[in-house]
């Protein structure tokens, strides 16, 4: 059988990823020492082959200016997933729905909450809103701040916006009541709930904290996460203070808020130790599923969960740190094995 050129090129174009060049051009002028964008993307190539690193990591870590042990300090998103899912052994209840987390975690959520399918809850949702100021609206499928909508009593043409939203969900929903956000956390970005995620090995007898970071909303955006244009920023686990500058996807670092002006970098965490007590008491209940990332807002009653993330994403804190978080996976997945 004859390969034909054009079969050869389609097939180098889709094990490059040829959209990496995108990045290059983006990137290979930034900074005090430029890029050479040809070396450079065959060395993102490289990263990609030889450790699995997406492009996009290739620079939000910057690899380009880290030795191989460097590089492989850092664990890209692929191998997080394979990793997390062996210390959690293949399970990720009750964190496959959001109505399941809410159930078990009750206590530490500190607002009510209810589980409906749209358009067929209607009446439910109307009821649920007559009785609250307020209240969020979250897809129990999806992530990443998708298909969020939020409704206050307050709004223009609150009547009109609460029907539309029951014409226009579809599918299984969880309905919360707003978060009265504490202002310490609201002033680094007043229009969103600005969220601690704290990702931590329950193991038996003690809390083994991986890693915490600030997440915070930006522009007119109501959801703090980063791929909403949210800003992260990496917190030192003992002191509760921001030990870098925010990050963004788009590469972009902050040492103030771009919108509030809020200082990130340097300044600590309202009411850490409180929230570092809270972490200690929220543990599952006996289970495989103990490897956990907590999205923990600060409201007027105190820290309470938003929502609970079986595989919880890394590569915010590994960007905006400048640091690799391979040593604490790896405790995880040994501790893992002991079970």
């Amino acid at each position: 059988m004859k390969i034909s050129k054009a079969l050869i090129i389609k097939a180098f174009k889709k094990l490059t990823d040829m959209s990496s060049f995108k990045y290059v051009k983006e990137y290979h002028t930034k900074g005090e020492k430029p890029l050479k964008a040809i070396p450079t993307y065959f060395d993102s190539l490289w990263c990609k082959l030889r450790y699995g690193f997406a492009t996009n990591e290739y620079f939000y870590f910057d690899l380009y200016n880290k030795t191989g042990r460097a590089r492989r300090s850092f664990v890209s998103s692929a191998e997080v997933f394979f990793i997390v899912s062996k210390i959690n052994k293949g399970m990720n209840y009750p964190f496959d729905q959001k109505f399941n987390t809410y159930i078990e975690f009750e206590p530490f959520y500190r607002r009510k909450a209810v589980s409906l399918t749209l358009p067929e809850g209607s009446a439910q949702l109307m009821a649920f809103a007559r009785k609250h100021s307020g209240f969020i609206l979250k897809p129990l499928s999806l992530s990443q701040g998708r298909g969020i909508c939020f409704w206050r009593q307050d709004m223009d043409d609150a009547e009109n916006v609460l029907t539309k939203i029951c014409e226009t969900s579809m599918g299984g929903v969880i309905v919360e009541e707003l978060i009265q956000q504490d202002e310490g956390m609201a002033s680094f970005h007043p229009s969103s709930i600005n969220t601690i995620r704290y990702t931590v090995d329950y193991q038996d007898g003690y809390v083994d904290k991986i890693y915490a970071m600030i997440r915070i909303g930006a522009g007119n955006s109501q959801v703090d996460n980063t791929s909403a244009g949210g800003i992260c920023a990496a917190i030192d686990l003992d002191t509760g203070i921001i030990v870098s500058k925010g990050f963004r996807r788009d590469g972009s670092q902050y040492i103030c808020h771009p919108d509030s002006g809020k200082q990130i970098l340097g300044t600590k965490i309202p009411k850490w130790e409180e929230l570092n007590e809270t972490i200690e008491k929220i543990r599952p209940k006996d289970g495989p599923t103990h490897f956990i990332g907590w999205d923990m807002a600060l409201s007027k009653d105190g820290w309470c969960i938003v929502e609970g993330n079986w595989l919880p994403a890394i590569i915010g804190v590994q960007a905006s740190s400048g640091e690799g978080y391979r040593s604490a996976l790896m405790r995880a997945k040994k501790n893992a094995k002991k079970k």
